[in-house]
């Protein structure tokens, strides 16, 4: 029965693995375009903002800016949280309990009740 969730969860996940050079390679790209945007739209926010004397806080409120510069924060954190392994230890344990799940049952119906019942005994006490 191990042998058998290891076998599926090879074959599942091993294509997976295959993505790895185009993820790493989107992911190197994003970020350098979202580097590029980051300073750009942090230097105009600097300029408007802090540089040209004292604004008023009300002008601020009403503006568009602040918004926008959470939205790019959110955006450049899908790029940066990217992964490059699209495989982790949930979908891991989700592909194996899927591959034994029929196994198990069939396991429970073809194994009598009374050794069932002693080995869990055995393992509780």
């Amino acid at each position: 029965m191990l042998v058998f969730v290891i076998i599926v969860v090879v074959v599942v996940l091993c294509p997976l693995i295959l993505l790895n050079a185009k993820l790493s390679a989107l992911r190197t790209a994003g970020l350098k375009r979202y580097d590029q945007l980051a300073r750009s739209l942090t230097e105009s926010f600097d300029a408007k903002w802090t540089r040209e004397g004292v604004v008023m806080r009300g002008a601020m409120l009403s503006s568009r800016d602040p918004s926008s510069v959470a939205d790019f924060v959110r955006s450049y954190n899908v790029v940066r949280d990217l992964r490059i392994v699209p495989v982790d230890r949930k979908l891991l344990f989700q592909v194996a309990a899927e591959a034994a799940a029929p196994l198990a049952i069939v396991w429970f119906a073809a194994t009598p009740a009374e050794r069932i019942v002693a080995g869990v005994l055995r393992v509780l006490l």
